[in-house]
């Protein structure tokens, strides 16, 4: 019997070598990671959550003017003051724009409600900056009393000719900077 189990095992193990040897050549290829280390400089807050909620309007109303100024605002907290940051610089990405006057753009809209377009106002330290069809670049000081830089957003809707009632959305890109 033991000379059967050690028969057994060299088989066994002859034919595991055999089978390694022949093994069937598969598939090759690589993994690369990639990544970044920063400085957090600020976390951000934006007022009002991330939608800023223009209200409900009728039809006649905005045929007659443009609706009032809603207000949010994009907060940056617990800014890191020792790395040397003393401001938030923050560019606004052109998106989808309407050119009504020459130097007036207006943010189109992508909802149901036809022609009618955001007017966009950006409030950094620069006051009431209006965003055209090329990058804008505005800048916010950061308090260094409480770690905060905050711009306020305002918005209102305009119509440029014959309106439809529906749905207002409009997104606006940003990236932040740290000074």
């Amino acid at each position: 019997m033991k000379k059967l189990t050690l028969a057994l095992i060299t088989t066994l193990s002859l034919s595991t070598i055999s089978f390694a040897a022949n093994a069937v050549p598969g598939s090759n290829g690589q993994m690369k990671f990639s990544g970044a280390i920063t400085e957090s400089g600020c976390n951000i807050v934006t007022g009002n959550g991330s939608t800023i909620d223009l209200g409900s309007h009728t039809v006649a109303s905005i045929r007659q003017a443009a609706s009032n100024w809603t207000q949010g605002y994009i907060k940056f907290v617990d800014c890191q003051m020792d790395s040397g940051i003393s401001a938030v610089s923050l560019q606004v990405v052109p998106g989808d724009m309407v050119n009504v006057s020459g130097e007036r753009w207006l943010w189109k809209n992508q909802g149901t409600a036809k022609n009618v377009n955001l007017d966009v106002v950006f409030i950094g330290d620069e006051p009431g900056y209006t965003l055209t069809s090329s990058p804008a670049s505005l800048t916010a000081t950061i308090d260094p009393v409480n770690r905060t830089a905050t711009y306020i957003v305002a918005a209102r809707i305009i119509h440029n000719s014959e309106i439809t009632e529906g749905s207002i959305e409009v997104t606006i890109t940003y990236i932040a900077h740290y000074k």
